[in-house]
């Protein structure tokens, strides 16, 4: 009689502590592939279930999986540009392992318009230099021009300002702060 207290406490405990572990081991899995209205194979889809906040994209092969989920109803969605977004309720009992195969159907939905918009650069826009509109790029000597937005952003005040935007001219020297002598390419163009 002595030994029955203790061995039917021993085995109580033991029920009651391993309960948890037992619930805990519980565990639901999901396994699926992703095909394509011609049955083939469809890899990059995005899969995911809204609930547990979980994403994966299929394999090359279109497989996905997701493992060690609570056992509960989810919202299962597959997504692909150029397909219908598909959405699935779907259960998962404890320790198994449910397989899906989703068909997703192509859609019908144009894209917007696509508007492409050039721009001349500097160097190809015409140009009023004499009495013919001539591009920079065809003149046999050099030319630049400068953009009023361009010297208006910069806040220029003299000439050396401007001149920082050039290429082969100058400023060779200033005199007293109030006079600048400018140079282009080793000729001087005086005061």
């Amino acid at each position: 009689m002595r030994f029955f207290l203790p061995i039917q406490l021993f085995f109580t405990l033991l029920v009651v502590l391993q309960s948890p572990i037992v619930s805990m081991a519980q565990n639901a899995a999901l396994q699926g592939t992703v095909t394509n209205q011609k049955g083939l194979p469809t890899s990059g889809v995005h899969i995911q279930l809204l609930e547990a906040n979980l994403v994966q994209q299929t394999d090359e092969n279109g497989s996905f999986a997701f493992q060690e989920l609570s056992a509960k109803t989810y919202t299962l969605k597959a997504s692909f540009v150029g397909y219908v977004t598909l959405e699935k309720t779907i259960t998962l009992e404890a320790n198994k392992t449910l397989q899906l195969s989703l068909e997703l159907v192509e859609s019908n939905v144009e894209l917007k318009e696509i508007v492409v918009k050039g721009a001349f650069s500097q160097n190809e826009r015409p140009v009023n230099i004499g009495k013919l509109p001539i591009r920079p790029l065809d003149l046999p000597q050099s030319v630049m021009t400068l953009d009023k937005t361009l010297l208006e952003a910069q806040q220029v005040l003299r000439i050396s300002d401007v001149l920082m935007n050039t290429n082969g001219v100058y400023v060779m020297g200033t005199t007293g702060g109030y006079q600048e002598e400018i140079a282009g390419r080793g000729f001087a163009f005086g005061s």
